[in-house]
């Protein structure tokens, strides 16, 4: 675990508070948007693993804890509900749905915090990562929104 400090300053005193880098499994079969997303997130401060399909997915989540899925609407082989049923508990979760087909039981399901269909703009994929990744989140879903900031 990656972590960086800083000092606050609360009035009488100054505090060391240490904030570590959110870490997201990206699921997606498509190697060149994987590449991508890994680059924009982890330029964005973000700690990130890959995974090409639904076992990649769950033998990462079997062995590492996330703070949040980017998963793939399609994801081989069964798609995203595979993915978040096989979880007992999976973490916020940022849908990618390239072809805007019905996803209402996606939407459905309670870790599923955005669903982005394409074309989205770059900022709202950002602010669906940081609305999931903030630190002292709740378990309240806010509103799932249909996604493509337009």
């Amino acid at each position: 675990m990656s972590a960086s400090s800083r000092r606050e300053s609360h009035g009488s005193g100054d505090r060391l508070t240490l904030h570590r880098r959110p870490h997201l499994l990206v699921a997606h079969g498509e190697p060149i948007i994987c590449e991508g997303l890994v680059g924009i997130l982890g330029r964005a401060g973000n700690d990130v693993d890959v995974a090409g399909d639904l076992d990649e997915a769950l033998a990462i989540l079997d062995k590492r804890e996330v703070d949040a899925l980017v998963v793939s609407h399609r994801l081989p082989p069964d798609g995203c509900l595979a993915l978040l049923d096989a979880c007992e508990d999976p973490p916020p979760t940022v849908v990618l749905d390239g072809h805007a087909d019905d996803i209402s039981r996606v939407v459905a399901r309670p870790s599923v915090r955005s669903v982005l269909t394409r074309p989205f703009r770059l900022q709202v994929f950002y602010d669906a990562v940081a609305e999931v990744t903030r630190p002292g989140r709740t378990g309240d879903t806010p509103p799932k929104g249909g996604g493509n900031g337009r």
